[in-house]
């Protein structure tokens, strides 16, 4: 059951950091007459397509143009994002394998490698939310946000996700230890003979 456990909660963990590592949707910008709405992300932002200048057809995610100041937390933010997703994506697929080494009963033990690994990808998963305290809160599209956005940076669909992703692997870190706990105990050999009995010699 934790095995499996770890794997439903590594698999919620590792989808929600996909989402909120590659969706433009981390933060987003409300105008103070709250009739417009900028949303941007960690590696891209929302563009909007109009029509005769008014009438939005299409939205779409574009990287930013090269004149954005990406400072140097926003590139912090970046480098967790890419380490927590090749870290998740290599720990599920580790789950899956103790999944198949419970039901054949093949064990090896990982030295609790596997439970740390799992923690500290929540930590660089969380570590992501760093977006909020750079340049990314301030420029967006063409590195400036007109005075009508400023001040106004609050956390959208991304950033939730990141968090949410932050609390499931610490989860599955936690089911992970519990299981390394579990089979610790199964390799104690128990006694199978009393020690306080006397000693039978045969002639």
């Amino acid at each position: 059951v934790l095995s499996l456990l770890t794997v439903l909660f590594s698999a919620t963990a590792l989808s929600l950091a996909y989402v909120g590592t590659l969706d433009c949707h981390y933060v987003s910008f409300t105008s103070t007459h709250e009739e417009y709405e900028v949303k941007a992300g960690i590696w891209s932002y929302l563009n909007y397509t109009y029509e005769n200048g008014d009438s939005v057809i299409s939205e779409s995610c574009q990287t930013y143009p090269t004149d954005v100041d990406i400072d140097a937390t926003w590139k912090a933010a970046r480098a967790f994002s890419v380490l927590a997703v090749i870290f998740g994506s290599i720990l599920f697929l580790f789950s899956l394998v103790v999944v198949y080494q419970t039901v054949t009963e093949r064990r090896f033990s990982t030295g609790g490698c596997d439970t740390i690994s799992l923690f500290l990808t929540g930590i660089f998963q969380g570590l992501c939310l760093l977006f909020l305290g750079g340049n990314g809160c301030k420029n967006v599209q063409t590195g400036q946000i007109p005075d009508l956005f400023r001040d106004s940076c609050v956390i959208s669909t991304g950033a939730k996700c990141s968090m949410a992703s932050a609390m499931f692997w610490s989860l599955a870190s936690l089911m992970n230890m519990q299981l390394d706990i579990e089979r610790q105990r199964a390799r104690v050999i128990p006694l199978t003979a009393d020690i306080t009995s006397p000693l039978i010699f045969s002639k």
